[in-house]
């Protein structure tokens, strides 16, 4: 499964994420091959695209053409989950031993304060990762909250009721006068 373009391009996407589009034309040498994944991922809502700025030549007068690239990809929260549910399925991803090499001295994430003698070392770190990636179960009551939160006319309509009744009390006197 790990072979699969499928599976190549959502892992590439989920790992390097970082808010931006990503260029995965490097994944497969068939263009047409990886468009339609992207275009099939695309109608599932698995990713967002980004198609590259179109090819302008002026040889012989101005001529626009589309870019060959597959379009720059950003994976979804649904891309996300699907990978998962992949991972879960194939038994992939569930304990890695990864091994991180860095290079002090050719380092440009942040300024560290090191002794010559230790920024001239590759240094070596082993890890297990672990997938923590669990679905959250809501409740009747979570989901109802969550409902009233987020949507500002519900949220709105209760308030301006509970003001009303507080305030005035007149539902109450014309539900009282309709049932008598």
């Amino acid at each position: 499964m790990k072979e699969k373009l499928e599976y190549k391009i959502l892992k590439y996407l989920s790992n390097n994420e970082n808010g931006e589009f990503l260029d995965i034309s490097h994944l497969s040498e068939n263009n047409k091959l990886l468009k339609d994944k992207i275009s099939d991922f695309k109608k599932r809502e698995f990713l967002k695209t980004r198609l590259y700025p179109p090819n302008v030549s002026t040889s012989g007068g101005l001529v626009v053409s589309a870019s060959i690239k597959p379009p720059k990809c950003l994976i979804t929260s649904q891309g996300n989950e699907y990978l998962l549910k992949i991972e879960k399925d194939f038994n992939i991803g569930k304990v890695e031993n990864k091994t991180i090499n860095y290079n002090l001295k050719d380092s440009n994430v942040g300024q560290i304060n090191q002794d010559s003698e230790s920024s001239n070392n590759d240094s070596k770190i082993e890890i297990n990762t672990y997938d923590t990636k669990k679905p959250i179960k809501k409740t009747i009551a979570a989901r109802i909250f969550s409902l009233i939160t987020e949507n500002k006319l519900i949220s709105g309509l209760i308030i301006g009721l509970i003001f009303e009744e507080s305030i005035f009390g007149k539902i109450t006197e014309l539900i009282k006068n309709l049932i008598e």
